[in-house]
């Protein structure tokens, strides 16, 4: 039996946002698996797509920005925020 004080009921979206940082430390993988790591339990399912070469990382994510960039920022990697848009929720993006 489940018990539904436990359930959550999903999360109703009606804005998705991509915000993209520089990470100027980040340069291997466990910068990468550091930020994962920082992403655990957040509220909000966010979405992370790394170009390491060029230190730049993606967010797809929801109304959740400030806890976002404050989780990313306190990692003291260097990130700066450089924007953030939001898409059309016809487009589909591939994230990794």
């Amino acid at each position: 039996m489940i018990d539904k004080k436990t359930v959550r009921k999903p999360l109703q979206h009606t804005n998705t946002y991509v915000s993209q940082f520089v990470v100027a430390r980040m340069d291997c993988p466990a910068e990468e698996q550091l930020i994962r790591m920082s992403m655990d339990g957040l509220e909000q399912n966010v979405a992370l797509q790394f170009d390491i070469p060029n230190r730049k990382l993606k967010v797809f994510h929801h109304d959740n920005f400030e806890e976002i960039q404050a989780r990313i920022e306190s990692l003291g990697l260097g990130a700066k925020h450089v924007y953030t848009h939001q898409i059309d929720r016809k487009r589909r993006t591939n994230c990794s």
